[in-house]
């Protein structure tokens, strides 16, 4: 009360002091209206000061505090409990709707971090299913070419033997060809000298005969 006398005895003397100059007294009227109106509200508490936030001046805030508070009806005590109550449920709705996006965006987190790893363990499975894959195809590779160089060992090997049969063969082939030579030439040796040679030309040729 004494609030609202001090703002209306302050508004009066600026009011009978700006009969000079108008524009500059209204304008600190205005500046000093601003100061006491925030000076009220900062002494209420936000549930009162929500009810009041569409009054502009000290004037109206001090006068619809008044008209609020100074009558203790049933009335009044029901309105006032009313406007608590939907201040209250208000700010319940508000909490319950920041609590909901909360909820809302941790889902959509623990969903995105789900396909995540999801998404990690199937490329782990890949990685690891394509190196199951190359280590078999090198290794599929790797016994064809051991079959290759082995088949070309033994292609290698056949031959190398029967080269050294073949030559062994043509070895023994010389050897018995040499071999019947020598005897054919021993025998010619002995039977020719068993044999007494002589001869006459006969018209430029020659007599043979055996002397035994």
């Amino acid at each position: 009360m004494s609030t609202w006398i001090l703002s209306s005895a302050a508004n009066d003397n600026l009011h009978h002091r700006c009969t000079s100059n108008s524009e500059s007294c209204l304008s600190n009227q205005r500046r000093q209206d601003r100061l006491i109106y925030g000076a009220l509200l900062t002494t209420l508490s936000p549930e009162v000061a929500s009810l009041v936030s569409q009054t502009t001046t000290s004037h109206d805030l001090w006068t619809l505090l008044q008209r609020t508070y100074a009558k203790a009806s049933r009335s009044h005590l029901k309105q006032l409990k009313e406007c608590l109550h939907t201040v209250s449920k208000d700010a319940d709705y508000e909490q319950l709707l920041h609590e909901q996006e909360v909820g809302d965006a941790r889902a959509q987190i623990q969903e995105l971090e789900t396909e995540r790893h999801s998404s990690k363990k199937k490329l782990e499975h890949f990685l690891k299913k394509v190196g199951e894959d190359r280590a078999s195809w090198r290794s599929r590779e790797h016994e064809k070419i051991c079959a290759y160089v082995d088949d070309i060992k033994s292609e290698l090997s056949r031959k190398r033997k029967s080269r050294q049969r073949i030559e062994i063969v043509n070895s023994r082939l010389v050897s018995q060809w040499l071999g019947l030579v020598l005897m054919v030439v021993a025998n010619l040796g002995a039977m020719m000298s068993g044999w007494d040679f002589g001869g006459t030309n006969l018209g430029g040729g020659s007599w043979w005969y055996l002397r035994e």
